[in-house]
């Protein structure tokens, strides 16, 4: 209640200067990222390889300032972003590749989809348009538009990689995902798939 006595005022003191923008305060209807995120209790999932600890980019993210979007999107580039991830889910690799471009398409394909098959699960968080925030790569901008995407998630691995073969661990994995268009009007694939630095909310979940 607090928090949102706060944001009423920001927007009245910006309503009044005609000068600044807040970002909204999260949808309740998902009972918080973070709620759901305790019922998962990723620190709990076991993994083979231990724990994650990922690499943290050369970049921040203002996390507090993000318009979040908090069920999984069906369409456009966010539907893109989020596609690959729904496809390993249904277990269809193949449309999972085709979700794809460029290396990324590589990785997916090599050795008989073992990247998508090792993940038996993921889980939807959060997901916030991050591309004004985050250096752009150059498998991204050679193309006609791109866009990059936070995105939150749970995941269960089944174990097939080997600790050394990937970094991803079962458990939370925030990611920085590279989406692109090939020309106008076309649709949305997947280019990237990087870590984000974490999300300060999410720091207990590492």
């Amino acid at each position: 209640m607090r928090r949102l006595r706060i944001f009423g005022a920001l927007v009245l003191a910006c309503a009044v200067l005609s000068g600044c923008s807040v970002a909204p305060p999260r949808p309740t209807d998902q009972a918080s990222a973070l709620a759901l995120l305790k019922r998962l209790s990723p620190t709990r999932i076991p993994d083979p390889c231990g724990r994650s600890n990922y690499p943290s980019p050369p970049y921040s993210v203002p996390y507090s300032k993000l318009a979040y979007i908090t069920r999984p999107p069906v369409s456009g580039a966010a539907g893109a972003a989020w596609a690959y991830f729904q496809y390993v889910n249904n277990n269809n690799y193949a449309a999972a590749a085709a979700s794809t471009v460029g290396l990324l398409t590589d990785i997916v394909k090599a050795n008989d989809f073992l990247y998508p098959r090792d993940s038996r699960k993921w889980v939807f968080v959060e997901m916030a348009n991050i591309t004004k925030y985050v250096p752009p790569e150059s498998d991204a901008i050679r193309y006609y538009k791109y866009k990059i995407y936070y995105l939150a998630t749970v995941m269960y691995r089944r174990g097939l990689m080997s600790c050394s073969q990937t970094a991803i661990r079962s458990g939370l994995v925030q990611w920085a995902i590279s989406v692109v268009q090939e020309r106008a009007g076309g649709p949305w694939y997947a280019v990237l798939q990087q870590f984000a630095p974490p999300n300060p909310e999410f720091a207990k979940y590492n």
